[in-house]
């Protein structure tokens, strides 16, 4: 578990950087199996930590989240 949480704050601290960004960005930067991405990004967007559409992008509540 706590592997995934710094999976987690990893990724939001890539799309913090990078603005926006695909999802093939994010499985090549991180090398993770196409399946945990995908649960990953559920996950994220379920908490509302970040939005999708053609782009990954990190919200204010994820930005939030990386200060706590």
């Amino acid at each position: 578990m706590e592997e995934a949480g710094k999976i987690v704050e990893k990724i939001l601290n890539y799309l913090k950087e990078e603005g926006s960004v695909e999802r093939e960005d994010i499985k090549n930067t991180f090398r993770l199996e196409e399946e945990k991405i995908e649960e990953i990004l559920k996950f994220l967007l379920k908490l509302k930590l970040i939005e999708m559409d053609c782009q990954v992008r990190i919200t204010k509540s994820g930005l939030e989240f990386l200060q706590v």
